[in-house]
């Protein structure tokens, strides 16, 4: 990793945000590539096992890799948590600092499409907005179904 951000509600100081939102900023290397690649050519997540490492089985946590200029570029007020080559306890400091704002509350959840109310939390903001665009662009066709089972 070379930095941990976080933005959103958490980082606007929301008494109760909906998740965590965290964007890690990362080099790639060969082998980064090739799993990456044959996660891709399998039609897998490439960021799967990288989301595990970091989250475990905790619920909330919200991750972006290596999205931090396009974020800043849409107008995200990002939280500088941890650089490469700094100490972890200056980023508890700085995690520290952040104080509670009653007023901010969480944020409307941008590219949202009604189909994906339910999901909208286990859809990732990248693919929320490239699926939004086709859906909007008439390019594919989102619907929710009803399973039932037994």
């Amino acid at each position: 990793m070379e930095e941990v951000y976080v933005f959103g509600s958490y980082a606007r100081g929301a008494l109760e945000p909906n998740d965590v939102d965290v964007v890690i900023e990362h080099g790639t290397d060969k082998r980064w590539l090739g799993e990456s690649l044959h996660a891709s050519i399998n039609g897998r997540d490439s960021y799967v096992g990288m989301r595990q490492a970091l989250r475990g089985r905790t619920r909330g946590v919200s991750f972006q890799f290596r999205g931090s200029s396009s974020l800043q570029d849409e107008g995200f007020e990002l939280f500088l948590l941890w650089r490469k080559g700094e100490p972890f306890s200056l980023a508890r400091e700085r995690l520290a600092s952040l104080t509670a704002d009653p007023e901010a509350g969480t944020a409307p959840r941008d590219h949202m499409l009604v189909e994906f109310e339910r999901l909208g939390s286990l859809v990732p903001r990248p693919a929320r907005i490239e699926l939004f665009g086709r859906h909007t662009e008439g390019k594919i066709s989102i619907l929710m179904g009803i399973s039932r089972r037994g």
